[in-house]
């Protein structure tokens, strides 16, 4: 069987904060440069950061049998 342990902690540590910082910093530079156009799209990659770091420590607690 493969090891998944490896594909949960790659995205736990980048990909999800690397969704969740360029969320952040797109609604930082929309405001400061008065153009909220793409707000909520901004929001929903945070969002979607979020999903993914919580839905891979789920994920990875349980290959570890933790939870």
């Amino acid at each position: 069987m493969m090891n998944y342990s490896f594909i949960y902690l790659i995205h736990i540590l980048f990909v999800g904060p690397l969704l969740m910082y360029s969320g952040y910093v797109g609604t930082v530079l929309g405001e400061k440069c008065n153009d909220n156009n793409y707000e909520i799209v901004f929001q929903l990659l945070f969002v979607v950061g979020l999903v993914v770091v919580l839905y891979h420590g789920q994920k990875y607690l349980k290959y570890k049998e933790i939870l």
